[in-house]
């Protein structure tokens, strides 16, 4: 079997990867993906990720445009009573975090959070692959770098114009940590997470 979890990077722009997104078992995406075309991103949607905050939850309510076919996947930030759309599955990101400061990760506050593309493609490896199934990255560019790629180089253009985005507030390009994001160890667990799985791990570039 063959996953996909795409995030919001700018390497697929101009790749033409839309059919070989298609073309896998099953498509992960962050919520927000309207923006994307079919012939870079591909159309299938499978899983859709949005955060379980009240900031973003509010966001979520007011711009979203698609249901995915199968789930949605709601991981736990800072849960409230709050609707949720139906089918969705709550992702508890702490045991991926406890992996993380393990391995020495921690953010600029003194906590360790991960980015929506790093919590979705966790779920991924540890609960919907099993062993020698490939799970393929496209568009986590800050995790295969293993730090913040500057805005205007990270991420599309079409992307920044959406009114669904949230503000990128003291992001800086080139460091490797950012608020309570720490990319270079985001790579690191979820090699470690495949690892253990015994999940063939790898980004589009590298393979497509």
């Amino acid at each position: 079997m063959s996953y996909v979890v795409i995030g919001h990077g700018r390497t697929p722009v101009g790749q033409g990867w839309g059919p070989k997104i298609d073309a896998c078992d099953a498509v992960i995406r962050l919520w927000d993906w309207d923006w994307q075309d079919a012939e870079d991103y591909g159309c299938k949607y499978d899983y859709g990720y949005f955060e379980l905050s009240p900031r973003q939850l509010d966001r979520f309510h007011l711009h979203n445009k698609r249901t995915p076919t199968i789930n949605w996947l709601g991981g736990w930030l800072k849960q409230r009573d709050y609707p949720l759309p139906p089918n969705t599955i709550v992702v508890d990101p702490l045991p991926w975090v406890r992996l993380g400061l393990a391995l020495g990760g921690i953010g600029t506050k003194g906590k360790l959070t991960f980015t929506r593309g790093v919590v979705a493609a966790a779920w991924a490896i540890d609960c919907l692959a099993s062993a020698g199934d490939l799970i393929v990255l496209v568009g986590l560019d800050n995790v295969r770098a293993g730090k913040a790629i500057s805005i205007e180089e990270g991420y599309p253009e079409a992307y920044l114009r959406t009114a669904s985005i949230g503000p990128f507030k003291s992001y800086t390009g080139g460091v490797t940590k950012y608020a309570n994001h720490d990319y270079a160890i985001e790579g690191p667990v979820l090699a470690t997470l495949a690892k253990r799985k015994r999940v063939e791990l790898a980004h589009a570039q590298d393979v497509w």
